[in-house]
C-alpha cells in the first residue's frame, strides 16, 4: 500500500522516512528531526512542518500513516488509534545488526524495498572496508564520555561500534553492560588512550555538562587523544552509524 500523507513523531523514524519516502508524501516530522544537535539530517528535515508528538498536532495533517518509535508516548498512540488513525511502531535498534532489520521493515511498510536494500548494501560495503583497515592491529583503550560521566559499555550499540572500529572499550572493562556512568577517579586510574566526547546539548552550564570541562580531563589525562564524533551520527540506529564508524577508524593509530 502506498501512503500519501505521512507524519512521523519520532526522531529515528523521521530519518528513515526521509531516506525511503517521496518527500511530497511527508507532511510532518518531529521537532528533534529538524534539529542538527540531534539529527544528522536536520538541515534536510527543516523543510517540513514539525511536531512535538501530540495528538493535536498530528490530526490537522489528516495522515494516512503515523510513524512512531517504541518509546513514543503510549497515550498518544492509543488515542490516535482510537480516533481511527493508522499508527505503526518502529523498533529502535539496540545493536548494529538490527539496524538493517529496522530499515528493511520500514522499507516494506512503505513499499520501498528497493530503496531499503540499496541503503543496506551500501552500509555493508562501507562497514567491510572500515573493519578491514583495523583488522589485526593493536587495540588502544578508549572511552565514550557524555555529561555526568555517562558512557556506553558492552551490549550497547555505541560500545559495539567502538570495538568494531578496533578499540578496547573502557566501560566494558569496568563491567558496564548497556549504558552507565564512570567517575573521574576511574578515568584517571585507567588512563585511556582516546576519549570520545559525546555531547549534543548547546547548553554547557549544568553540573553534568561541566564534568566534560573538568581540569582532570586535561591535566590527569593529558596524554589521551580526543576524537570528535557528533552525537547526531549515532543517536539513532541508521546509515549514519557507518559515518561514526569511519570517523573512529580514521582516528585509529
Amino acid at each position: 500500500m502506498a501512503y500519501e500523507r505521512i507524519v512521523s513523531i519520532n526522531l529515528c523514524t523521521d530519518q528513515l522516512l526521509y531516506l525511503l519516502e517521496d518527500p511530497s508524501h511527508i507532511k510532518s516530522v518531529s521537532f528533534l528531526g529538524a534539529d542538527n544537535n540531534y539529527s544528522w539530517l536536520g538541515d534536510k528535515l527543516k523543510r517540513f512542518p514539525t511536531n512535538n508528538g501530540t495528538v493535536e498536532e498530528v490530526i490537522p495533517f489528516h495522515p494516512d500513516l503515523v510513524l512512531a518509535g517504541t518509546y513514543s508516548d503510549s497515550h498518544v498512540i492509543h488515542l490516535l488509534r482510537t480516533l481511527g488513525y493508522h499508527v505503526e511502531l518502529v523498533d529502535i535498534p539496540q545493536d548494529i545488526n538490527h539496524i538493517e532489520d529496522s530499515i528493511a521493515s520500514v522499507g516494506k511498510l512503505l513499499g520501498k524495498q528497493h530503496q531499503a536494500n540499496t541503503i543496506i548494501a551500501d552500509m555493508r560495503r562501507r562497514r567491510h572496508i572500515a573493519m578491514t583497515k583495523v583488522a589485526g592491529k593493536p587495540k588502544p583503550l578508549a572511552v565514550i564520555l557524555a555529561p555526568d560521566g555517562y558512557t556506553h559499555g558492552e551490549y550497547s550499540m555505541n560500545g559495539e561500534l567502538l570495538e568494531m572500529a578496533g578499540y578496547r572499550n573502557l566501560a566494558s572493562e569496568y563491567g558496564i553492560h548497556g549504558n552507565g556512568n564512570l567517575n573521574l577517579e576511574q578515568l584517571v586510574m585507567a588512563q585511556p588512550d582516546y576519549i570520545i566526547i559525546e555531547d549534543a546539548s548547546p547548553n554547557h552550564n549544568s553540573l553534568s555538562q561541566r564534568l566534560l570541562q573538568h581540569p582532570v580531563l586535561q591535566q590527569g589525562l593529558h596524554q589521551a587523544k580526543h576524537i570528535f564524533v557528533h552525537p547526531n551520527l549515532w543517536t539513532c540506529g541508521g546509515p549514519s552509524i557507518i559515518d561514526a564508524l569511519e570517523i573512529l577508524v580514521e582516528a585509529h593509530p
